[in-house]
């Protein structure tokens, strides 16, 4: 019996019961893993099907097409062990929960690599639920090419929450003229949607989001320790999080992204957001080269941008933000234009504009605003918007009225960044920060203490920059801009800051 049980389970697949209303299927072939998909589809039980190592060609779609309220996991041999290769123009793995409730039909894959799917939302993986929740880690999706949503995966839920965690996603591509999503597009109308720790590389969209574009319409879209390297689309080149009601951007890695329109790194829309500890290094758009954020209520706190360029607004373009910046690094960005640095446009008098503690040093505009360019009169009726800049270290400034700007404590000088954006010994941003800062953190963008002694004084003071001083820890390696910037004009503070008037 037992041997029998095991041919069977070579051929195609054995459901064995778990316990009440669970059931577990063991694959080795194509035809298995359909037939396992169709078994579980409506067994009445929760499924957990196991996929062997191996590469499994798939010539026409693999599908599960839920009608009852019961979930499913896939669990593969790990990525690069258990592969699911496409053979001809295919979508590959589709699941979608038609149940009405379905709201512990939830869908967990894992372990999988998905490879060289063609056509449909999601060529490689489409997921769908009412209520249900999807997860997906440590797979890998690649050279997968989508007419619509998603190159490499889609996954779509009413109210679920859907997380994607340890995943890679490379050379997967969105093709359609009016979608997005090259490596990703996940949506959940009415739940969060995480992405945690996933890298995206060399994915392409026709619109937004080359590597991937995450929305939740009415919670939270949270990005955290995630890698976007060498994507390219219209808008958002690493990530697109746009129509959401609240976006979150914590340790995320942004390099080497090209966007032909705005936000080369990344291309925010959301009520409220905030970014914390990212880097962007080196990334490329038309406005705003290392991000673009539309209107808003925005917080930036221990941020890098360095190498980016663009147009306008060479590392940043704020478009009406209510927004906070402290303690974030701008350098060696450029426009071919205005703002190398930062460009923040403010078009209702209210909008209100905080820049504390940030160094924005060695930054290079054709025209005005090296380092920081303020459009602080978009409607054109003479009434600037608030501006508060205090205890920055920046050279060159410019903006269009001024009549609401409140500054102090601004330095112009070489802040003695390294090539790692560490503060070095002897750099006049240690200790000239301000504690009092709206919206400053507890620590810097490693974890040190916001307010070290980094003079030996006896003073606890916030630094400038994302980086606090600490003169127990070993040489930050030596370099960085060493520039100055540039522009004449007269002094807006005591300590030397310029100003351009346009």
């Amino acid at each position: 019996m037992k041997r029998a049980l095991l041919y069977a389970a070579v051929l195609l697949a054995v459901a064995m019961p778990l316990s009440a209303g669970a059931a577990i299927f063991n694959v080795t072939t194509t035809a298995g893993f359909q037939t396992a998909l169709t078994n579980a589809q409506s067994n009445g039980e929760d499924d957990t099907i196991n996929v062997a190592a191996g590469t499994y060609d798939v010539t026409s779609r693999l599908e599960y097409l839920q009608t009852e309220n019961h979930s499913l996991t896939i669990v593969g041999a790990g990525a690069g062990e258990t592969i699911l290769n496409g053979v001809g123009p295919v979508q590959i793995l589709l699941i979608w929960n038609n149940a009405a409730p379905d709201s512990n039909a939830h869908i967990a894959v894992s372990g999988i690599t998905v490879q060289k799917g063609i056509g449909g939302d999601g060529a490689g993986l489409y997921t769908r639920t009412l209520q249900a929740d999807i997860t997906v880690q440590d797979s890998e999706f690649k050279e997968c090419s989508a007419p619509g949503w998603g190159g490499g995966a889609y996954a779509h839920s009413n109210t679920g929450t859907i997380t994607f965690a340890g995943n890679v996603f490379s050379d997967n591509h969105s093709q359609a003229g009016s979608e997005g999503g090259g490596g990703l597009y996940a949506r959940s109308v009415m739940g969060a949607v995480t992405l945690t720790n996933n890298t995206f590389s060399n994915n392409q969209a026709v619109t937004y989001g080359g590597g991937a574009y995450p929305r939740s319409d009415d919670v939270t879209v949270t990005l955290t320790g995630n890698t976007f390297t060498g994507n390219s689309a219209l808008g958002g080149a690493g990530a697109n999080v746009s129509n959401s009601e609240t976006g979150i951007l914590t340790g995320n890695t942004f390099n080497n992204n090209s966007a032909s329109s705005v936000g080369g790194g990344a291309r925010l829309s959301c009520n409220t957001a905030s970014l914390t500890g990212n880097s962007f290094i080196d990334n490329s758009a038309d406005e705003g080269g290392g991000i673009r954020v539309y209107q808003g209520t925005l917080t930036l706190t221990n941020n890098v941008f360095s190498s980016n360029s663009g147009n306008q607004g060479g590392a940043a373009y704020f478009y009406r933000p209510i927004i906070t910046l402290t303690n974030n690094t701008f350098s060696d960005n450029s426009a071919a234009d205005i703002g190398g640095g930062v460009y923040i446009f403010s078009l209702d008098d209210t909008e209100e504009v905080n820049i504390y503690n940030n160094i924005m040093w060695g930054n290079t505009a054709l025209n005005n605003g090296a380092d920081l360019y303020l459009a602080d009169d978009g409607d054109g009726n003479f009434i600037g918007a608030e501006l508060n800049l205090y205890n920055n270290d920046y050279s060159v400034l410019a903006y269009d009225d001024g009549d609401n700007l409140h500054h102090a404590d601004n330095i112009n000088q070489d802040p003695l960044l390294a090539t790692d954006f560490h503060l070095q010994a002897g750099s006049p941003c240690i200790d000239a920060g301000e504690n009092a800062a709206p919206g400053i953190p507890s620590t810097d963008f490693e974890g040190d203490s916001r307010t070290i002694d980094g003079n030996g004084d006896g003073s606890s003071v916030a630094d400038m920059g994302a980086d606090e001083y600490n003169p127990g820890a070993p040489p930050a390696p030596a370099g960085g801009d060493g520039g100055g910037g540039g522009g004449g004009g007269c002094f807006i503070t005591t300590v030397a800051v310029n100003e351009e008037a346009r």
